[in-house]
Order: C-alpha cells, then structure tokens, then sequence
C-alpha cells in the first residue's frame, strides 16, 4: 500500500471516529478511554506516512498524488477520493457560513477533507 493511502485511510478512520464520539452523549468510561488509544496506534502508520511525505519534493508529491488519484479512479471511478465515515454518503453540506453557525459547526469528517485538501499549499 502506498504512502498517500496509508494517510487517506488514516484520515477515514479518524474522522469516522471523531464523528462517532461527537454524535455520542455518553460519558467519558474505560470503553471510550480504549477506543481512543486503538484509535491512537491505528493512526500511527498514516502520521508516519504524512512525515515522511512531507519530506518529498513538490514535484514528487505532486506526481505521487497524480498517479494515487489516477489509480483509485480507475479501479472506482465514482469513489469519493475525500476520507468519510464509512457508510456515509458525500453530499455537498451547506457552509457554516450558509447555516450562520461557525467553524465548529462542522462535522469532523468536513474538517478533515479540508485538510486533506490544504496538505499541498503553502503557508
């Protein structure tokens, strides 16, 4: 498995996760504390993934990225190449500004594709 997929999955999975405990309204128990360090040594990979991606050149993150893209839509061209909860289906969601709510309105997994999204640009 590639690099960019390492992160893509890692992605999925911590926004999956982040939108499972954001909808929840339990307590804070021994499950939870569990579920949060799985989830911590399950991301390690992708961070591990993101690091050393960030150390490429431009050029050849670009390229990488290229060819990732090229390759998922070949295999599902109607994938959604942005990580979501798994069942859930991407539809295009009102910005915080059209709900006149906040930043912190937004789902988790809205968070992430923003990021997933701003990975390549520069500060």
């Amino acid at each position: 498995m590639g690099l960019l997929e390492v992160v893509y999955r890692a992605n999925g999975r911590m926004a999956e996760e982040l939108d499972r405990l954001a909808a929840s309204r339990a307590s804070v128990s021994e499950a939870s504390v569990t579920r949060l360090l799985r989830l911590a040594e399950d991301l390690r990979p992708g961070a591990a993934a993101r690091a050393h991606l960030a150390e490429l050149d431009q050029e050849v993150q670009v390229a990488g990225a290229a060819e990732w893209i090229a390759r998922r839509r070949r295999l599902d061209p109607d994938a959604d190449l942005v990580p979501t909860a798994r069942g859930e289906s991407r539809q295009p969601e009102p910005t915080p500004r059209e709900l006149g709510t906040d930043r912190r309105a937004t789902s988790a997994t809205d968070r992430a594709h923003t990021r997933w999204h701003r990975q390549g640009e520069t500060r």
